[in-house]
């Protein structure tokens, strides 16, 4: 099972960000290096936002995990996050990865937030039994991968966005089906709910 740590923002945080996507309009194709490549026209005609059902928070990606090894999971979950209290955060910018991800970042209390994913690296290492190589990038909620719409100008045009606050008061065990959804993109459903300072 496929399986990452999450904070999944509420209906009405999630509502906000929709609506300000909403106001974009019609994004702008992005620049075609090679002119004499023709972008598809079934790509050009779907809508550049990832599935609402899929945002979310990422704070540790363990990958493939046994079904054996999943109740040790929940259990180093349960321990790393059981002490920390809860914080308030909001969402607010945007930026992208590559010119082919758009991402929303998050402001508010970020320490703590900070300190969650710092709790989670060594459950990392004790599920998988080696470091993660990657580099974490800033927390970030991912709302578009499209190599066919200019998400530099989406990213420039909610550079001032800023959605209301709520309070993280617990981190998800998810489990991420690829492919399984609409337009292939991933199915998420929640294996386990961490409440954060043992509410």
């Amino acid at each position: 099972m496929r399986l990452f740590a999450s904070v999944t923002p509420p209906a009405e945080v999630l509502d906000h960000l929709g609506t300000a996507l909403a106001m974009l309009g019609d994004l702008p194709p992005a620049p075609v290096r090679d002119p004499r490549r023709r972008r598809p026209a079934r790509a050009a005609m779907r809508s550049p936002w990832t599935p609402r059902e899929t945002w979310h928070l990422t704070l540790a990606f363990f990958g493939e995990v046994p079904d054996g090894a999943i109740p040790d999971l929940e259990s180093l979950m349960a321990g790393a996050t059981g002490d920390l209290a809860p914080f308030r955060i909001h969402l607010t910018g945007a930026g992208t990865f590559r010119g082919s991800v758009l991402w929303v970042g998050v402001g508010g209390e970020t320490g703590p937030l900070g300190a969650v994913v710092d709790a989670l690296v060594p459950v990392h290492e004790e599920i998988s039994g080696r470091q993660d190589p990657r580099e974490r990038n800033r927390a970030h909620l991912t709302v578009s991968r499209s190599t066919t719409t200019d998400l530099a100008a989406a990213a420039h045009a909610l550079a001032v966005y800023q959605g209301p606050s709520w309070t993280v008061d617990e981190i998800e065990l998810v489990a991420s089906d690829l492919g399984a959804g609409p337009q292939g993109s991933p199915v998420h459903t929640t294996v386990a709910r961490f409440p954060l300072g043992g509410r």
